[in-house]
Protein backbone atom coordinates (compact mmCIF):
# COMPACT_ATOMS: atom_id res chain seq x y z
CA UNK A 1 0.00 0.00 0.00
CA UNK A 2 1.47 3.43 -0.84
CA UNK A 3 1.52 5.85 1.76
CA UNK A 4 0.35 9.42 1.42
CA UNK A 5 2.90 12.38 2.06
CA UNK A 6 0.87 14.70 4.71
CA UNK A 7 1.69 18.51 4.66
CA UNK A 8 0.59 20.29 8.05
CA UNK A 9 0.32 23.77 8.26
CA UNK A 10 0.09 25.55 11.87
CA UNK A 11 -0.78 29.49 12.77
CA UNK A 12 -1.24 30.89 16.17
CA UNK A 13 -3.27 33.40 14.78
CA UNK A 14 -5.71 32.93 12.34
CA UNK A 15 -4.17 34.14 9.42
CA UNK A 16 -5.09 33.22 5.95
CA UNK A 17 -1.89 34.99 4.61
CA UNK A 18 0.58 32.33 6.83
CA UNK A 19 -1.62 29.45 5.82
CA UNK A 20 -1.12 30.17 2.37
CA UNK A 21 2.73 30.80 2.23
CA UNK A 22 3.08 27.56 4.59
CA UNK A 23 0.79 25.80 1.98
CA UNK A 24 2.50 26.72 -1.30
CA UNK A 25 5.85 25.94 0.52
CA UNK A 26 5.11 21.96 1.40
CA UNK A 27 2.67 21.62 -1.72
CA UNK A 28 5.52 23.05 -3.96
CA UNK A 29 8.08 20.19 -2.10
CA UNK A 30 5.71 17.58 -2.23
CA UNK A 31 5.33 17.51 -5.89
CA UNK A 32 9.09 18.22 -6.55
CA UNK A 33 9.34 15.10 -4.79
CA UNK A 34 6.58 13.45 -7.25
CA UNK A 35 4.06 12.64 -4.08
CA UNK A 36 0.90 11.83 -6.03
CA UNK A 37 -1.49 11.17 -2.93
CA UNK A 38 -0.93 14.78 -0.67
CA UNK A 39 -3.04 14.99 1.91
CA UNK A 40 -3.31 18.25 3.96
CA UNK A 41 -4.51 19.09 7.72
CA UNK A 42 -4.86 22.85 8.65
CA UNK A 43 -4.71 23.97 12.42
CA UNK A 44 -5.25 27.74 11.37
CA UNK A 45 -5.05 29.82 15.12
CA UNK A 46 -4.13 26.87 17.22
CA UNK A 47 -0.85 27.53 19.39
CA UNK A 48 2.38 25.44 19.33
CA UNK A 49 2.43 25.12 22.82
CA UNK A 50 -0.43 23.04 23.24
CA UNK A 51 -0.14 19.60 20.90
CA UNK A 52 -4.14 19.08 21.06
CA UNK A 53 -5.09 20.59 18.11
CA UNK A 54 -8.01 19.28 15.72
CA UNK A 55 -5.58 18.90 12.54
CA UNK A 56 -2.70 17.76 14.39
CA UNK A 57 -4.87 15.04 16.15
CA UNK A 58 -6.25 13.99 13.07
CA UNK A 59 -2.93 13.84 11.60
CA UNK A 60 -1.65 11.79 14.30
CA UNK A 61 -4.24 9.01 13.90
CA UNK A 62 -3.75 8.77 10.32
CA UNK A 63 0.05 8.41 10.71
CA UNK A 64 -1.05 5.54 13.76
CA UNK A 65 -3.10 4.13 11.20
CA UNK A 66 -0.23 3.18 8.13
CA UNK A 67 -1.74 5.90 5.77
CA UNK A 68 1.09 8.14 6.00
CA UNK A 69 4.95 7.80 4.96
CA UNK A 70 6.00 10.95 5.54
CA UNK A 71 4.88 14.75 6.87
CA UNK A 72 6.08 17.69 5.40
CA UNK A 73 6.18 21.20 7.73
CA UNK A 74 7.45 24.78 6.64
CA UNK A 75 9.55 24.31 10.21
CA UNK A 76 9.56 22.49 12.92
CA UNK A 77 7.88 24.91 14.92
CA UNK A 78 4.65 24.15 13.20
CA UNK A 79 4.79 20.84 15.40
CA UNK A 80 5.44 22.25 18.65
CA UNK A 81 7.29 25.05 20.33
CA UNK A 82 8.51 22.51 22.89
CA UNK A 83 10.91 21.11 22.32
CA UNK A 84 10.68 17.58 24.37
CA UNK A 85 6.99 17.47 22.85
CA UNK A 86 8.51 17.19 19.62
CA UNK A 87 11.17 14.84 19.89
CA UNK A 88 8.43 12.33 21.46
CA UNK A 89 6.62 12.97 18.28
CA UNK A 90 8.59 12.42 16.01
CA UNK A 91 9.77 9.54 17.89
CA UNK A 92 6.11 8.13 17.46
CA UNK A 93 6.09 8.64 13.76
CA UNK A 94 9.42 6.90 13.53
CA UNK A 95 7.95 3.90 15.11
CA UNK A 96 4.73 4.20 12.63
CA UNK A 97 6.89 4.49 9.29
CA UNK A 98 6.46 8.16 8.87
CA UNK A 99 9.36 10.22 7.87
CA UNK A 100 9.57 13.57 9.19
CA UNK A 101 10.84 16.79 6.48
CA UNK A 102 10.93 20.05 7.86
CA UNK A 103 11.96 22.65 4.95
CA UNK A 104 13.40 26.00 6.54
CA UNK A 105 15.83 23.80 9.18
CA UNK A 106 16.65 21.52 6.30
CA UNK A 107 15.56 18.51 8.87
CA UNK A 108 14.73 14.55 7.39
CA UNK A 109 14.22 12.39 9.70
Amino acid sequence: MNKAAAIYIRTGHACSESVTHQKEATEQYAKAESEADIKEYIDNGFSGINMNRPGFNKLNADIERGLIGKVIVKNISRISRNQLEYLRWLDECQRNGAAVISLNDDITV
